[in-house]
């Protein structure tokens, strides 16, 4: 989600260009083993722990529409608090209950945070909690083998209805927020050899990415990221990230930057194995590929928080 300002109190000074001002990013890094919120320019400069220092581990972090609070968990419980104090006097748990929370997203009207939870194994369902501090309520209700542990994210349909794009077990779907009204398939996948997983919707409600994982049998894994409209989910760009500079079959979150012309994703460099992961730019026709963090260390889930000055 993108702030609507240029000016956060999180983020102290923002860097300036002639014209205007650039992204800011919330990521997460493993800060000397435990899973921190980070922040840094656009440009990878300016990196900065904006977690409280300790054991307490901060994850999925997502800002809300008008840039006044964070979202985060623990890996147990939901937060929210204001951008400044995270861990702090504002913070408010959301969700109750034991089982792995993941994927924080805020509705457009901020109102309620969708987020997933592990009911058994790798089997997830989505929830929402009110921000007010109340309730929580299940909206989908994987069986079997199914898990809608994917990622999600809201979008504005007609009439600006919200709702929920997800990936159940490699297939998209999407549906009335709160789970009212059947859900529809939104592509055709959700093989061994074909999945769809971690959409995200730009911040002008125009376009979705997500990514597609393929198997080849003489490579294994292949990434790419497909772009398609909003509502109508044609395809409009297909990214697919050098070789040479990234590990294929890595890729962890993906984020539209404020303007949308770019996405922010986390993938294994070509050198990398394991845990490593890193922050790379890229615009959405597939070209000016970046990397912005270079830690050898866990770095990933990309968020951008500022949006650009007129």
């Amino acid at each position: 989600m993108m702030i609507r300002s240029c000016f956060s109190l999180l983020l102290g000074a923002i860097a300036f260009l002639a014209g205007g001002c650039t992204d800011q990013l919330v990521f997460v890094r493993d800060d000397g083993g435990v899973r921190k919120i980070f922040r840094m320019d656009s440009d990878g400069g300016a990196q900065q722990r904006i977690s409280p220092a300790g054991a307490t581990t901060h994850m999925y972090p997502d800002v809300s529409p008008d840039g006044q609070k964070i979202a985060y968990t623990d890996g147990i419980r939901v937060f929210i608090s204001n951008l400044g104090d995270i861990g702090g006097s504002s913070q408010v748990q959301l969700s109750t209950g034991t089982g792995t929370k993941t994927w924080l997203r805020w509705s457009p009207d901020q109102q309620v945070i969708a987020y997933t939870q592990f009911i058994s194994g790798t089997q997830a369902g989505i929830w929402l909690a009110a921000t007010s501090g109340v309730n929580s309520l299940q909206v989908t209700f994987p069986t079997g083998s199914q898990s809608d542990g994917g990622g999600h994210d809201f979008y504005l349909g007609p009439g600006n209805v919200q709702n929920l794009v997800y990936s159940r077990s490699g297939t998209l779907y999407t549906m009335f927020y709160n789970g009212t009204q059947p859900a529809t398939p939104i592509t055709s996948s959700g093989t061994a050899t074909n999945t769809h997983t971690l959409p995200v919707v730009s911040h002008d409600n125009k376009l979705l990415a997500y990514r597609l994982a393929y198997m080849l049998a003489s490579v294994g894994t292949i990434d790419a990221i497909q772009v398609v409209e909003v509502g109508t989910w044609a395809p409009r760009f297909a990214v697919i990230l050098p070789s040479s500079q990234v590990r294929q079959g890595s890729i962890s979150a993906i984020a539209f930057s404020c303007d949308n012309q770019r996405l922010y994703v986390t993938v294994e460099t070509a050198a990398g194995a394991g845990d490593r992961h890193e922050v790379y730019s890229v615009k959405l026709d597939g070209g000016d590929l970046r990397q912005l963090t270079s830690n050898a260390v866990f770095d990933s889930q990309p968020s951008a928080i500022s949006q650009p000055c007129s």
